[in-house]
C-alpha cells in the first residue's frame, strides 16, 4: 500500500520540501517552490514577511521616488522589459492604497456640523396653500402626505397600497433605506469613506479601458494599460502621503510656507497626468492635452456613477 504525504521521509537539506530536487538557489527550478522555512520565530517571520511585501531591499525607495518625481519613467521602464528594480504594480498599488486609507482617520477629521432648519410660518402657510391647489397633490393624500416623506410614513403607505406594484414597492422601500440608513448627511460622508478604496481598485479596469480607447495609435495590450492605471493610482495616494507630511511639517514653522507648498503640490498633481500620459504614449503634447481632458471628464463620471450605484446597492441589501 503507497504511503501518505505525511508517510514520507523528508527531503535532504538542500533539497525541496516539495518535490525533493536539489536546490540551486531559494527557487526549486523544478516546481517552483519557494524555500522558506516556517519553524523560526514570530518576530523574524513578521520582518521577513514585510519585506518581502514591500522589498526593502532598495526596490520600493526606488520605485516611489521614480513615480513621484518622474512621470512617466517607472512605467516606460515597465512596459519595455526593465522591471527587476522595481516593485511589481499590483503590490505597489496595494501597499500603498492600503496606507493611504489606514492613515485616513488620523488625517483627516471630516465632520459635518448638525443643523436644524425652523421654517418662518408664513411661508410654512404660503407652501401649503400653493399645494393644496395641485390636484396631484390632493390625489396622494395631501400635503399630510408631504409631512409624511420625512418620517418615512408615506413612503411606507405608498409600499403597502394594493395599486402599487411589484417594482415600485421594491424602489419605494429602496428609497425608505436609503432615508434611514443616510438621515444625516454625516452618514453618507462616513459611507463613502468606508466604500472608497474598492470603488477606487474596481475603477481601475475601467480607467484602462479609456486609455486603451483614447491612445490606440499607441498599440498598447489591455494589461500595459492597466500597469498605468496602477501606477496612476500608485501615484495620487502616494503623493497625497507626502504631500500631507510636508505641508503638516512646514505648518509648524510657518502657515504661509505650508500654504504655498500644498498649492505647487496641486498644480503638480494636476500636471502629471498629461506629462505620464505624453511620456508613456508618446502622442504630441496637444494630442495628449484633449485626451487627459476627456479622460478625466469620463474618469470623473464613472467614479461619481459607480459610488452612487454602490449606495444603492447598499440600500437594496438593506445596509
Amino acid at each position: 500500500m503507497p504511503r501518505s504525504d505525511s508517510e514520507s521521509p523528508p527531503p535532504l537539506p538542500g533539497h525541496c520540501l516539495n518535490c525533493g530536487t536539489k536546490l540551486q538557489g531559494h527557487w526549486c527550478h523544478e516546481c517552483g517552490q519557494r524555500e522558506f522555512n516556517f519553524r523560526r520565530g514570530f518576530w523574524h517571520m513578521v520582518i521577513e514577511t514585510l519585506e518581502h511585501l514591500v522589498h526593502l531591499d532598495g526596490r520600493f525607495s526606488q520605485s516611489v521616488v521614480s513615480l513621484l518625481f518622474k512621470p512617466g519613467r517607472l512605467t516606460e521602464a515597465f512596459l519595455v522589459g526593465k522591471r527587476a528594480a522595481q516593485v511589481p504594480p499590483l503590490r505597489f498599488y496595494l501597499f500603498v492604497s492600503l496606507l493611504f486609507f489606514l492613515t485616513l482617520p488620523l488625517r483627516t477629521n471630516i465632520h459635518l456640523p448638525a443643523f436644524e432648519i425652523d421654517p418662518n410660518p408664513a411661508d410654512v402657510a404660503a407652501a401649503e396653500t400653493v399645494l393644496a391647489d395641485i390636484p396631484e397633490v390632493e390625489q396622494y393624500g395631501g400635503t399630510d402626505f408631504i409631512k409624511g416623506l420625512r418620517d418615512g410614513q408615506s413612503l411606507k403607505a405608498l409600499a403597502n397600497a394594493e395599486e402599487v406594484t411589484a417594482e415600485e414597492k421594491r424602489f419605494l422601500e429602496i428609497l425608505d433605506n436609503l432615508r434611514v440608513r443616510f438621515s444625516h448627511p454625516q452618514d453618507f460622508v462616513d459611507f463613502l469613506l468606508r466604500h472608497a478604496a474598492n470603488v477606487i481598485f474596481f475603477s481601475l479596469p475601467v480607467f484602462a479601458l479609456l486609455t486603451r480607447i483614447l491612445f490606440r495609435s499607441a498599440r498598447r495590450t489591455y494589461l500595459e494599460h492597466l500597469v498605468v492605471a496602477l501606477h496612476l493610482g500608485s501615484f495620487y495616494f502616494a503623493f497625497s502621503l507626502v504631500e500631507e507630511g510636508w505641508s503638516r511639517l512646514l505648518g509648524l514653522v510657518a502657515t504661509p510656507l505650508a500654504a504655498i507648498v500644498s498649492a505647487l503640490a496641486g498644480l503638480y498633481t494636476f500636471a502629471f497626468l498629461p506629462w505620464m500620459f505624453h511620456r508613456v504614449f508618446k502622442r504630441g503634447i496637444w494630442g495628449t492635452l484633449w485626451r487627459t481632458a476627456f479622460f478625466l471628464m469620463a474618469g470623473t463620471f464613472y467614479f461619481v456613477f459607480a459610488l452612487l450605484a454602490t449606495t444603492v446597492v447598499y440600500a437594496m441589501a438593506g445596509g
